[in-house]
């Protein structure tokens, strides 16, 4: 990256720590005004630039104007119109716009294409519209930036032409969730939605009493009613009231052979919350695998990062991974072999794998390219 992209275009101010000397870095700062250490970030390729506003806006202008079909050190201008294609239109599961690297919003009369970052103090975003020769930078170095980096790009994007629905494609083919009477269905109809689906920080249940649909989510409980066979308005269940989510609806549907809950907003559009799962068959190996792991291959330091993980058996059905950082994470798993399974869910790292292996006598968990020992 830096002899193919940031020395030819004289962005003499990025880098990666560890690897070059970085002299104009900010101070991070909590919310109170704490300051707070850089944290580092791990070597990987999807992350880990340090970068101002004037080299990030050297990168911008070089590839408006290479879209623009100029001639650039760094890339063609074919290849780069490609970045900004969408790649996944095809793949049924993925509900984003994606070209490479960026989340593409588009329509009829304008492309936009975003990417942010984040050490979860400092966050940024990055957000082009190279038709139109426009780019802003976002960069906030306090924590709780996140949401405010977010807003500044849907502010940009609007009076780019584009909003949100424009990043997405609407497997259920409709944008305003406008008042609609529910219909009654049986419990023949309701049964098939009962079980247990995975998400990316935990395992969530659905289950019929009577004639009732109730998914229970971490600590709120919701009553499922019908608007027709598969999509469901929920009532948020509390001591005394039922609270209707009129801006929501849930959406059960099948794709390929997953069988899939979309979760829609009024304002941010859908996703796919989850996939249903069926309770695991745990054996011995895996059971005597249930505890703590250290990571032994790698000294890692910072706010985003973890260094133990644990294996736990979950309500006797499922197996999970707790990453032990701030905040902490846990992720169900789908056992796969006695030495390998994958995360459950449909987000982020749904379908990445964890193993074990044995090295000279000790067994080691792998994950993300960590090695960790028990």
């Amino acid at each position: 990256i830096s002899k193919n992209i940031l020395k030819p275009l004289g962005m003499n101010n990025s880098g990666f720590l560890g690897y070059q000397k970085l002299n104009t870095l900010s101070n991070n700062y909590e919310n109170d005004g704490t300051p707070v250490k850089n944290p580092f970030i791990r070597d990987i390729p999807a992350g880990g630039l340090y970068s101002n506003i004037d080299d990030l806006s050297k990168f911008a202008k070089e590839t408006i104007a290479v879209y623009k079909g100029n001639n650039s050190k760094i890339i063609n201008t074919k290849t780069l119109k490609e970045t900004f294609t969408t790649s996944n239109n095809k793949v049924p599961l993925d509900f984003v716009k994606r070209g490479f690297p960026w989340m593409i919003f588009e329509n009829d009369s304008s492309i936009v294409a975003w990417h942010g970052g984040s050490t979860r103090i400092a966050n940024s975003g990055f957000v082009i519209a190279p038709k139109k020769g426009v780019a802003a930078i976002i960069q906030i170095n306090t924590a709780g930036g996140f949401d405010l980096a977010n807003k500044v790009f849907l502010l940009f994007a609007k009076e780019l032409g584009v909003n949100i629905w424009d990043g997405k494609y609407n497997y259920s083919k409709t944008n305003n969730l406008n008042k609609a009477d529910t219909v009654h269905l049986g419990k023949n109809d309701l049964v098939k939605f009962v079980g247990d689906y995975a998400q990316l920080h935990s395992v969530f249940s659905i289950k019929l009493e009577g004639d009732k649909l109730i998914a229970y989510r971490t600590f709120n409980k919701y009553l499922l009613k019908a608007l027709s066979k598969n999509e469901f308005i929920p009532f948020k269940i509390t001591t005394d009231s039922l609270e209707e989510m009129v801006d929501q609806r849930y959406i059960f549907t099948d794709i390929d052979y997953y069988h899939i809950l979309i979760q829609k907003f009024n304002k941010y559009g859908e996703y796919a919350l989850s996939n249903k799962i069926e309770p695991q068959k745990i054996n011995e190996v895996w059971k005597n695998r249930v505890g703590k792991y250290k990571i032994v291959n790698y000294t890692i330091k910072g706010n985003d990062v973890y260094t133990e993980v644990e294996l736990f058996i979950y309500k006797d059905k499922f197996l999970m991974m707790k990453l032990l950082s701030n905040p902490t994470y846990e992720y169900p798993l789908l056992i796969q072999s006695d030495n390998e399974a994958i995360i459950a869910g449909m987000e982020t790292y749904g379908g990445s794998t964890i193993e074990f292996k044995n090295e000279n006598g000790t067994e080691m968990l792998i994950y993300s390219g960590l090695k960790m020992k028990k």
